[in-house]
């Protein structure tokens, strides 16, 4: 049975793994949804600003300890991306 891990649901650019931020802002935000640059740069900043928030969030849920450290790992994985 194949275990492929999928990021996505539905593709993008052709992908549902290994999505980079190619894929993310140049295909999906400006080509398929007509971002301007402006828009998107504006968007992944508020992203940005919203990571110690959303780290907050993660230690008070009602997650195991095992769990909150790996959607923190995933979410810290993303947040590499965009860079």
């Amino acid at each position: 049975m194949d275990m492929t891990v999928e990021e996505m649901a539905l593709p993008i650019a052709g992908n549902k793994r290994s999505i980079n931020k190619t894929d993310l802002f140049e295909y999906y935000g400006e080509d398929r949804l007509k971002l301007s640059g402006k828009t998107i740069l504006s968007e992944i900043q508020n992203l940005v600003d919203k990571k110690d928030g959303l780290e907050r969030m993660i230690k008070i849920s009602f997650l195991s300890k095992a769990m909150k450290a790996k959607y923190t790992e995933l979410i810290m994985e993303r947040y590499r991306r965009l860079a």
